[in-house]
């Protein structure tokens, strides 16, 4: 829900319907899938490895994919409306505007922001309330990022048979072995 509101939530528009770019809110209420060309940028169009098309479908997170279709609409529908008055209210009460549809339009697709904002000192990786469940989820983030640079340093001295952790991705791109994640106990 958070992706689909996001958009809402940092006023560039009023309804999550009404956001231009990309979202799966209508997959989501219609559960339809969708077939993808690839762009034209980005991409190596002969030489490189991704396919010309690609299908894209939702799929329900686990704890959600019991519910039948009218429950899981009314459970997004509900909970997007809920965000939508939330920011409604937050506006409202500081007195802000939301960008709109077309002002997001005319935004240029290489436009960064000004830079103005200051600078946060800390940067959360970890958000948890409890206190010793932050602690082992830092301590396994510690010891994915060593194990990574481990494998990193193999690789670049020339072993590509190097493994590097499970949840690694970019690195896949160039034909790296990742390990396979533990099953969950």
């Amino acid at each position: 829900m958070y992706v689909l509101a996001n958009p809402v939530a940092s006023d560039l528009v009023e309804h999550v319907v009404d956001w231009p770019g990309a979202s799966s809110f209508a997959q989501n209420l219609t559960g339809r899938t969708l077939r993808v060309k690839r762009p034209d940028i980005f991409f190596r169009q002969e030489e490189g490895t991704m396919p010309e098309e690609a299908e894209l479908r939702v799929e329900r997170l686990e704890g959600y994919r019991e519910l039948t279709s009218d429950e899981w609409h009314e459970l997004l529908e509900t909970a997007i409306k809920k965000a939508e008055d939330i920011a409604r209210e937050e506006r409202v009460a500081e007195n802000r505007s939301v960008m709109g549809r077309k002002a997001v339009l005319r935004v240029p697709t290489d436009a960064r922001p000004s830079g103005d904002e200051a600078r946060r000192t800390i940067r959360p990786e970890i958000a948890c309330r409890e206190k010793e469940r932050r602690k082992l989820e830092i301590e396994r983030l510690r010891a994915f990022r060593a194990e990574y640079g481990v494998a990193l340093d193999r690789w670049r001295a020339g072993d590509h048979g190097a493994v590097f952790p499970a949840g690694t991705y970019r690195m896949q791109w160039y034909g790296a072995v990742t390990a396979p994640f533990a099953e969950a106990a």
